[in-house]
């Protein structure tokens, strides 16, 4: 089985969701959200989502000088690995920082699922899509609880710098459980719960951006019914862990 290159390549991790979250006062679910779910895991970390400002102090930090500083998708892209006519989903897409690679990675005979829970986010990647001409990318809006994917499409899915932003991980996990073709792979790219460089500078407050420690999320992806195949270092400030659907 295909997992991590060996887990001996060295590239560089990835980049903050902008600015610090919203007071943890807020824990009204979002429009779609079934109201019987369990309070959220990180109140109000999306909330900055919901207005064009909003998005567009996000978009400079998604698509800016401090994430190409030390983020390379085409490295993110090589801990997939991906062969050509494979298919991947994007979960978290944000403004489609990884679209472009991703669908040249799997190439014309592949496909992308481009997926975001924020509409004003798919409509970046639309327009890099038809500006790109990228024929084989579909955008997904998923939910807060659901990535809305088709059941045993994806060969890979990719949650980059995104798991700490679902409010409702049990869920959303299992939505991609079932999305998952059998000896499907989910490859999660997370920060460290601890300061670094980048979030002092952004003034992002690791304590409540992060909300769990990389052995924390590990059990907690496992309790949910998968397994872990594969944990490694992402320098400079992230890890990458790799599961698959326990049996």
């Amino acid at each position: 089985m295909r997992v991590l290159l060996g887990l001996s390549i060295i590239i560089f991790g990835a980049c903050a969701k902008s600015a610090p979250p919203a007071s943890p006062g807020s824990q009204a679910a979002p429009a779609g959200t079934p109201t019987e779910l369990a309070p959220s895991a990180n109140p109000g970390i999306n909330d900055r989502y919901a207005t064009s400002e909003g998005r567009a102090r996000s978009k400079t930090v998604f698509e800016g000088s401090e994430r190409a500083a030390f983020q390379k998708p085409e490295d993110i892209a090589k801990l997939l690995e991906l062969h050509a006519g494979e298919v991947v989903a994007d979960v978290g897409a944000g403004t489609g920082y990884m679209t472009g690679v991703l669908s040249k990675a799997v190439g014309a005979g592949g496909k992308v699922y481009a997926e975001d829970i924020t509409p004003g986010f798919l409509d970046e990647v639309r327009a890099k899509v038809a500006t790109e001409k990228l024929t084989n990318v579909e955008i997904v809006l998923g939910t807060a609880t659901d990535a809305k994917l088709p059941d045993a499409c994806c060969d890979a899915i990719l949650v980059l710098d995104a798991y700490h932003h679902f409010e409702w991980p049990e869920p959303m996990l299992a939505s991609m459980k079932k999305a998952l073709k059998p000896k499907g792979r989910l490859v999660i790219v997370e920060f460290h719960r601890k300061s670094n460089p980048m979030f002092e500078k952004l003034k992002i407050d690791y304590a409540h951006h992060i909300r769990l420690a990389d052995n924390e999320v590990v059990t907690q992806i496992e309790s949910f019914g998968w397994k872990q195949l594969a944990k490694a270092e992402f320098p400079p400030y992230q890890y990458v862990a790799v599961f698959t659907p326990a049996k």
